[in-house]
């Protein structure tokens, strides 16, 4: 679930983002679905309120989460520089990710997921071979 950036420009309050997260997360944990919640990402173009209410949703989201066993992925702090502007190249148009934004949102995403996800112990075959190549190979004597 990543909500929020569209609500902010159109003047939702952070109070109205947050019953709006509420209402989401446990309609999708009541049909059995364990969410993963994303930080709302940086943006140009708010100021004042907006960036307040921007920061009250992400604080909020990072407490809130971890109390449902909601997957949380912080998709805001490498996107951003100290001052909690968009770094350069991240955005392509003040908003939608750049391929080097994208990066760093897969990064987080994965960063995320990993402590959920088994390690495995070897690759299934080759790097130079399909999985299946792997299945159909014969046995060397």
């Amino acid at each position: 679930v990543l909500v929020g950036t569209n609500d902010l420009n159109n003047g939702r309050t952070d109070v109205q983002i947050i019953a709006d997260l509420t209402a989401i997360y446990t309609g999708l944990i009541a049909a059995g679905i364990r969410p993963i919640a994303g930080t709302i990402t940086p943006r140009t173009g708010l100021t004042g309120t907006k960036i307040d209410y921007h920061h009250k949703v992400n604080a909020w989201l990072r407490r809130y989460c971890p109390t449902q066993g909601i997957v949380l992925v912080d998709y805001f702090t490498p996107l951003t520089n100290v001052d909690g502007t968009p770094k350069t190249g991240v955005h392509v148009d003040g908003l939608h990710p750049t391929v080097l934004g994208a990066g760093l949102m897969g990064a987080a995403f994965a960063k995320s997921m990993a402590p959920l996800l088994p390690v495995l112990d070897r690759l299934p075959g080759r790097n130079a071979e399909s999985p299946k190549a792997a299945e159909h190979r014969r046995p060397s004597r």
